[in-house]
């Protein structure tokens, strides 16, 4: 049986690998400019959900920068200090 700690651990290590991929997708927004490739298009197919939420938010007169990823480290924080607390 998996106890509420184990639940809490699992939810924790999803938000860090996700958070990773999204460390990843920024890096590469820098470098890489031919989304083709097929490990560049799983990044960015695996973080555009959850990025996409952010995006709105995005101001329109800054639109080369994307605050985003910015936005959604923000989120994960609060939502890993929340498992924390359950836990």
């Amino acid at each position: 049986m998996v106890s509420y700690s184990q639940i809490g651990y699992m939810i924790e290590d999803l938000l860090k690998y996700i958070e990773m991929l999204v460390f990843v997708r920024v890096v590469l927004s820098f470098f890489v400019r031919d989304l083709s490739n097929p490990i560049v298009m799983f990044i960015y197919t695996v973080t555009d959900p959850f990025l996409e939420p952010f995006k709105r938010f995005n101001p329109k007169s800054m639109a080369m920068l994307d605050f985003s990823p910015i936005m959604f480290y923000i989120f994960i924080e609060i939502m890993r200090t929340l498992v924390r607390s359950v836990i």
